[in-house]
């Protein structure tokens, strides 16, 4: 069953004009959004799962280092995309945010790089250790 209701107004002249409203069209807009908002965040989450677990999931790990990369470059032209929206000065801020972070981006991975060699060198003495001197 359809509720209406009518709305009569008075404009400038007196005349009388009438509004009809459908509740039931409206209820119907609602939970379409609703419906919508609800398989878009469930299929946000399901493609962020698989992005992020690519890697785990095939054993590639070179492959998910790569898809990481991208999601980064895309998220970082978006948001600076998004601060030369708001006006030139956001976004001079927002390159120099990202000329920041990346600089720290680079010397973490200068860092990790340089750990594992680290390891690299102590593991190799060790082997070396019990090849010249012998094992058990």
């Amino acid at each position: 069953m359809e509720s209406r209701y009518v709305l009569t107004l008075s404009d400038e002249t007196g005349q009388e004009s009438e509004k009809n409203s459908n509740f039931s069209s409206k209820a119907m807009t609602f939970k379409s959004s609703a419906i919508f908002i609800a398989s878009y965040s469930a299929l946000k989450s399901g493609f962020n799962f698989v992005k992020s677990n690519y890697g785990n999931m095939t054993g590639d790990n070179i492959a998910q280092q790569k898809i990481n990369s991208a999601s980064d470059i895309i998220g970082t032209l978006g948001s600076v995309a998004v601060a030369f929206s708001a006006g030139p000065v956001a976004g001079a801020v927002a390159i120099g945010a990202v000329a920041v972070n990346t600089t720290l981006k680079a010397a973490q991975r200068q860092i990790e790089v340089n750990n594992r060699n680290a390891q690299i060198s102590v593991y190799k003495s060790r082997i070396g250790r019990v090849i010249s001197e012998g094992g058990r």
